[in-house]
């Protein structure tokens, strides 16, 4: 928890083997996890449970807020 009662909210899209989710819950924080591809999405699951199979497109329906954003496996695609 944060100052003032606010939870640590994560989304770490395109986790990938989960390894960084799945510490990230360890240190305390509420984590989301998304996997798009298919190899990868498996082996995220072994690490974290409830990863999401899903774009971030997706989220938009969502009200949550987070406080860290992580696309490190993304940007490798995108650049």
């Amino acid at each position: 928890m944060l100052a003032g009662g606010v939870s640590r909210r994560l989304i770490d899209t395109g986790c990938v083997s989960g390894s960084y989710s799945a510490f990230a819950r360890w240190a305390g924080w509420w984590v989301r996890a998304i996997e798009m591809g298919l190899v990868a999405f498996d082996a995220a699951r072994r690490q974290v449970p409830d990863v999401c199979e899903m774009g971030v497109d997706l989220l938009q329906d969502e009200a949550a807020c987070y406080e860290r954003i992580t696309r490190s496996y993304v940007l490798k695609h995108v650049c």
